[in-house]
């Protein structure tokens, strides 16, 4: 394999057989204190990368870590020259992947900062269709520890936005490089976007004439080609995927949504309505009650006054006819 350069592979064979694995080897005796980094980007899952030198030994020791749509195995440790592997296709599928490797020190690679969130937007809309914006956070690279500032280092972000509606019955990655076989992305849009720590710029994908009758939950691939000028390692492959909800671009959702807060509204007004009448309900029933007991109160003091003045009257009267008897 050459050095530092992008290979697209397959497992097809000149009698249009289908390989369970390509043979490598890899001469790394100009590594000199380096680590040897070997990348790869798979069509499927399964597809492993297998080291056959000296695997289980102490002088042959390396890692591996999934980022940016790659795995990466770094090898730290290893006592020959000549590094052999396979990459091992076992169920002998028709796909195909990425491949390099290069010589580097983790202290002075590049890291990329991705953010997945979006502000999505409807630029332009009829009864059929709509043309939706999606506005992201400009890339952001840490260097050592730290985000990158060498405003003389050109950096270039080409920048290729796929959507896809999933198709849930397939086995095919979208967090890779490599051409996909059966997923189709049903709209595309490319931008250029440039590294500046000092004033970042968003970038903006746009995608036209979307029927609104197509209202789902996307998944969308941001393939990023970075090229970096004055720099040995020049050139990245970068893959970032997220997922993007476009299932409120049909009328008749928006109908149904308007609807529902309409319903919303209502409900809770007749609620309050009711609530209202029930409260003025038991204080007319309490007000009721208590003007009965007025009422009773007001007859037993009538009563009590009628019962006084009965009383007067008769002791009036014997007074009166005790004087006249007396005289």
């Amino acid at each position: 394999m050459p050095i530092n350069q992008y290979i697209i592979e397959t497992f097809d064979d000149k009698s249009e057989k289908i390989r369970d694995k390509n043979q490598y080897y890899i001469n790394v005796n100009q590594r000199g204190h380096s680590q040897v980094l070997i990348e790869l980007s798979t069509e499927y899952n399964d597809i492993e990368l297998n080291f056959i030198n000296k695997t289980n030994s102490s002088e042959f020791l390396y890692t591996i870590t999934p980022i940016t749509g790659f795995k990466k195995y770094r090898i730290n440790i290893s006592d020959t020259d000549n590094v052999y592997f396979n990459i091992i296709n076992p169920k002998k599928r028709n796909s195909n992947y990425m491949i390099r490797y290069y010589y580097t020190n983790l202290g002075s690679e590049y890291t990329y900062i991705f953010n997945k969130e979006s502000i999505k937007e409807i630029i332009e809309s009829n009864e059929e269709n709509v043309t939706v914006s999606l506005t992201f956070d400009a890339i952001n690279i840490i260097y050592k520890g730290n985000p990158l500032n060498r405003p003389s280092l050109n950096i270039y972000f080409y920048i290729f936005g796929l959507l896809y509606n999933k198709n849930e019955k397939s086995d095919e990655l979208l967090n890779t490089t490599s051409i996909l076989q059966e997923q189709i992305p049903l709209y595309e849009n490319k931008t250029l976007n440039y590294y500046n720590l000092e004033n970042p710029k968003k970038f903006i994908l746009i995608y036209k004439d979307i029927p609104r009758k197509n209202n789902f939950l996307y998944d969308l691939q941001i393939q990023t080609n970075v090229i970096i000028e004055k720099n040995l390692f020049n050139e990245e492959f970068l893959i970032f995927n997220t997922k993007i909800d476009l299932t409120d671009i049909n009328p008749e959702k928006e109908k149904s949504y308007l609807w529902h807060i309409l319903g919303s509204i209502l409900g809770i007004l007749v609620l309050g309505l009711i609530t209202f009448f029930i409260v003025k309900y038991i204080r007319l029933q309490k007000d009721n009650i208590n003007l009965k007991e007025e009422v009773k109160s007001l007859a037993f003091s009538g009563d009590i006054k009628k019962d006084v003045l009965v009383e007067e009257k008769i002791r009036s009267k014997s007074e009166t006819d005790y004087d006249t008897t007396f005289l």
